[in-house]
């Protein structure tokens, strides 16, 4: 019920537009102030469909809906309830639309202060946001990439850990823009109704990957210097990246896995084996005791670019390393599960049989022949890419002008 809750009031202040810094400090307030989490979460959402049809605001006598929240936000649409005795509120909105929003209406000073110190601290209530730049990358970032946490978590941060970890896309619904790669639009059914700008566009994210511009890439990270030294010293560097699991015997069978490949791979001299988590999967806490190296900067793309070959599973960054014509092994241990719940958008099973591997022994002795034997794959992941993806701007170094230009963006 609780996880049922957090999608519909997310699903309600997308589809009006409002930002996610407003729904959080909403419910922020509310929890903090003593309201059960449940009753937070309904009952603004309960507030949300008075307000945008009019409802409350006709009752109350004032200019209150959809249009005042597009061009106000919920802040100023709350800000017009200043003033009217909680009777009346309470007779306009219902009781439990009342108790979503009631905390708020009383204290709106300290609303906006919730606002601007997520802004500042870029917490856990981040907005997903589709960003065109001249920086890293050199390209249109992932959406996803910047939902990171740091720093000391607040009450709203704890609140939105929780449906981050409940629902891991719902960044997603809270975009600018949304951009599907894909020939077929796979991703249009789920995610077009609730995005004010759906764009399909040609593949642009891999200048990290595909490009001679790594010189480009800032990070002053010690452990990728580490693990460059030990490339040139004729080491293989595995990476694995596996994506999320939200449940909990799944996650422990994942730290598992990741303790049986490590053991594989670091029996043999000629590898060094990374694991890079999803940016919302749990600490594994046996990963120092087992002396597994672990990449915890938020971006794995620098990573990957000195990385010899990749293991992951349903994770989408699959579709990025494609182009690098580096080994690749797919760890689908859990399939059976995975296909049902949370399933995936491709047939994986079909499209890259020859890269499935379901044990790890499969995945360390597939790598040996791609990497030690030199059995080449690059024509068959180039013609993968191709059969699934647009093609990308100028083998990877793309306009990015022209990228802002079609995305209405400032030039």
């Amino acid at each position: 019920q609780y996880s049922n809750n957090i999608g519909k009031v997310a699903t309600t202040a997308a589809g009006l537009g409002i930002k996610l810094e407003e729904v959080n400090a909403v419910l922020a307030q509310s929890t903090a102030a003593g309201t059960n989490i449940e009753t937070a979460f309904s009952g603004l959402n309960s507030a949300l469909a008075k307000i945008s049809s009019g409802q409350a605001g006709k009752k109350l006598g004032i200019d209150l809906n959809e249009a005042t929240l597009a061009s106000e936000g919920l802040v100023g649409a709350l800000g017009k309830l200043e003033g009217f005795s909680t009777g009346q509120l309470q007779e306009a909105f219902g009781i439990e639309a009342f108790k979503g929003i009631q905390v708020a209406i009383q204290d709106t000073e300290k609303l906006n202060k919730l606002i601007e110190n997520q802004i500042k601290s870029q917490g856990a209530a981040v907005k997903a946001a589709f960003t065109a730049q001249d920086t890293l990358m050199g390209s249109i970032k992932r959406i996803g990439t910047d939902v990171y946490m740091n720093g000391s978590k607040t009450v709203g941060d704890k609140i939105w850990d929780w449906i981050f970890k409940l629902i891991p896309h719902l960044n997603n619904y809270y975009a600018d823009f949304f951009v599907d790669n894909s020939i077929n639009m796979n991703y249009k059914s789920p995610f077009k109704p609730f995005i004010s700008r759906y764009l399909q566009l040609p593949y642009p994210r891999l200048i990290t990957l595909q490009s001679d511009k790594n010189e480009e890439i800032e990070n002053n990270i010690k452990a990728l210097d580490e693990f460059s030294s030990l490339k040139l010293k004729g080491k293989h560097i595995v990476v694995y990246l596996p994506t999320y699991r939200k449940d909990l015997n799944q996650q422990k069978k994942l730290a598992n896995q990741l303790i049986e490949l490590h053991k594989l791979f670091s029996e043999d001299d000629r590898f060094v084996f990374v694991y890079k988590s999803h940016f919302i999967s749990p600490d594994i806490a046996d990963l120092k005791n087992k002396n597994i190296l672990e990449y915890t900067s938020p971006d794995p793309y620098p990573l990957l670019s000195i990385s010899s070959a990749l293991i992951s599973d349903y994770s989408s960054v699959i579709f990025d390393y494609l182009l690098t014509k580096k080994p690749l092994s797919i760890f689908t241990y859990d399939m059976d599960f995975y296909k049902n719940d949370p399933g995936y958008y491709y047939d994986i099973e079909e499209i890259f049989s020859s890269y499935i591997a379901r044990k790890p022994v499969e995945v360390y002795n597939m790598l040996c022949q791609q990497i030690i034997n030199e059995d080449s794959k690059k024509d068959e992941q180039l013609n993968i890419f191709n059969n699934l993806f647009l093609p990308s701007y100028n083998n990877g170094d793309y306009d990015i002008e022209e990228i802002k230009k079609i995305c209405g963006l400032k030039q």
